[in-house]
This record gives structure tokens, sequence and C-alpha cells, in this order.
């Protein structure tokens, strides 16, 4: 378990000795009596009997009388200081349970500060002798701490990157729904209809496949195949067991913190290599015939006499190699509106409705519509003319 006890220490705020072994009573330089459990911070290891002998000591109790403090086992010969009887009342320190932290290298032992203020009859190599004409420390040096001097949130330049990307998009979307759905009312002129229509002409052609996965159609010829392997890694899981050392700490409540070791491994599941599978897969190439994209035909007019153009198809409605057939019919009908603002600055936009609806327009009448800053038109202007909105 690696147990392994620490001597606990306070300072003195009345004459100013620090770094004194937390199991004296009192202040070696004033005799002011030690303020208990709670102001100790951790001292050294230590490893002499003397030592570990006071480290197995029952938690100091604090005399209510004279507030001096006393080991726990003389509660029966009262208070060491002043004589005064243990009282139920007097507040006993208690043994606090510590930290405890887990890590997978062996913890470094503390080095001993010789230092340190400690009684003539327990080992030692020096003893530092108090003065009260100055400020005295009873260590000469122990690790110190800086502040860094920074507070609050801090962010690094990836976090603010990502946030300014983030309000750009916000921003461009926010800009987009605007110039969307924000939109002016116009009485425009209606100047003129188009349209255009248009089909996709295919043709009936040998189509080459030279590398296909999936099985010959019916129809296909001059097949070839063959044959490649893959070589496939198989893994399977693996428990296996990850070391860790756990760390526990306690103050005893005698002026000495007890710690220990303890191990925390656990099993954890990997993936690992098990054995290759291999994988035929069969590869094909063949001719088919079949109707493929060969051109598009189209007409536009701006007038209201919309026709399908006119065209010549090779072997049309036969399906032999070289034959055309007409598919994919499309078909727009578009409006054009004008105005013009205060300053006579023209304005267009571009209405599509169906053919229906867009031999209903008369052109040279105006009609009222809602334009968005994209330039379409957002309302039905044939609707609200005849039926004006409230």
């Amino acid at each position: 378990m690696n147990e392994r006890f620490r001597v606990n220490l306070f300072d003195c705020t009345n004459c100013g000795t620090t770094k004194i072994y937390a199991f004296l009573h009192e202040c070696p330089g004033c005799g002011t009596p030690n303020p208990g459990q709670g102001h100790w911070y951790p001292g050294p290891y230590v490893t002499d009997i003397k030592m570990l002998q006071l480290a197995a000591k029952e938690p100091f109790w604090k005399c209510s009388h004279c507030e001096g403090s006393n080991f726990g086992e003389d509660k029966s010969k009262g208070c060491q200081h002043c004589g005064h009887e243990y009282d139920p009342s007097d507040i006993s320190a208690k043994v606090i349970p510590g930290g405890t932290s887990q890590t997978n290298a062996p913890r470094r032992p503390a080095v001993h500060d010789s230092s340190y203020y400690v009684p003539a009859d327990l080992p030692s190599p020096k003893v530092v002798h108090s003065s009260p004409s100055y400020q005295r420390s009873m260590v000469s040096s122990l690790p110190s701490y800086k502040s860094s001097g920074r507070s609050g949130l801090r962010l690094d330049g990836q976090t603010l990157g990502i946030a300014a990307v983030i309000l750009v998009i916000v921003a461009l979307l926010g800009a987009f729904l605007f110039a969307k759905f924000h939109t002016t009312a116009h009485n425009a002129e209606f100047t003129g209809p188009s349209w255009t229509r248009s089909f996709d002409v295919q043709r009936f052609e040998v189509v080459h496949e030279s590398d296909s996965t999936s099985n010959p159609p019916a129809s296909a010829y001059n097949i070839d195949s063959w044959v490649t392997t893959e070589k496939k890694e198989v893994t399977r899981s693996e428990e296996y067991t990850v070391p860790k050392t756990c760390h526990h700490s306690e103050d005893l409540g005698n002026g000495f913190t007890r710690e220990w070791d303890e191990d925390c491994s656990y099993t954890a599941t990997r993936q690992v290599f098990d054995h290759y599978d291999y994988i035929d897969t069969t590869h094909y190439s063949y001719d088919h015939n079949e109707w493929v994209f060969y051109r598009t035909i189209s007409e536009s007019r701006d007038n209201f006499e919309p026709f399908w153009p006119a065209y010549n198809l090779n072997l049309e409605g036969q399906t032999v190699l070289g034959a055309e057939r007409a598919v994919n019919y499309r078909e727009t009908y578009t409006l054009k509106f004008d105005w013009y603002d205060k300053d006579e600055t023209k304005f267009t936009a571009i209405y599509k409705v169906s053919e229906a609806e867009w031999h209903q327009y008369v052109v040279g009448e105006y009609y009222p519509i809602e334009v968005n800053s994209l330039g379409e038109v957002r309302n039905n202007p044939l609707q609200d003319k005849l039926n004006p909105p409230e």
C-alpha cells in the first residue's frame, strides 16, 4: 500500500515565525498556541521512529479555558497549559480525508529541508533559533507559486476563429432572409410576355461497360469477366489491464497527514488483429444497346403564341441503332413588369406562371406587384388586381 506520513506546518501570526511543525502545541518563538487544524499546510515526509510515533497519536483537542492545544491521549490529564479538566464541549480535531489523485507514474518523494524547526529531542540536522528582533522563518526555502496576473475567461485563437465564422454565417443568412421576404409594393405595367419550349433527343446507341461488378443485363453481348481478390483484415475484441495508481491522503488532526497508494488498475477492451479474410469479386466488361442523351431542341419567343419546335428524328418509333426519340418536354411562361421610381429610374421584374394564367394578362395594363430585393415577384398580380387585398 506504500503508506507514508507527512508532517504539517503552521505560521505564527504573532511573532512571524513560519513553517513550524504542527505537532508543537505552541510557537517556539513567542508561545502563541497552535492555531489548529484549519491553519496547517503540508510539510516534508518523515521516516524517523519518533516522528512516526507522534503521527500515531490521536487528534488534538483545544482547551476551551485557555485555547491551548493538547494531544488526544491527554484528555484524562487535563490541559497541559492551564491544568483545566477536559470538557466534552472542548473542540477536537478530526481525521479529514483529503483528495484522491490518479497517475500512471510513481510519486516522487518529498525532500527533507533541514531548516524546519523541531524540538531538540527529535532528529534534525539543524535547529534554527528564533530571535524577536526580526521576522523569522524555520525553513530556508519552499516552492513558491506566482500568479499569472490573468483572470476571467480566456479564448484561444481557434475558438475566436470558429466564433467569427459562425457570426459571418448568421449575418449572411439574416441578409438573405431579409432580401428574400422583405418586399416593396409597386403598380407596375405589364410590358410583354415570353415563352420557352424545349425537349431532349435520345439516340439508341452501343454503350460499353468496362468494369462492372453487377451481373450483365440479358441484352448484353461481347461479355468478358475476371476475378479480383481483396485481402481484408479481421479484428477481435481483447481485454487488457490498464495500470493506474490512486494516491490518497487524510489529515490525522495531530499535526500529520497520512498518505498511501492504491492499485486502481482497470480492465479495458481494444480491437486486435485476428486473421485475414480473402474476398473474391467478379468484374464484367460488356456491350449493350440503350437510349442515351443526344441533343436538346428549344424555341423561345416574346409573344402569346407558343408552339413546339419542329424537328426531324431519325428512324423515329424504332428500336434500332441510330434511331432517335423525343423525351423530357419542358415549357416556361414568363411575364415582364416595368415601373419607375420617383427619380424616373426604370425597374423590371420577371414573373413565371402557368400557361393558362399567362394568357389572362393584358399588355399595357397595370398590376399590383410586391417585389423583394432579389427582383422576385412574391404575390399573384392577377389575383390581387381582380380581388384587391383589404
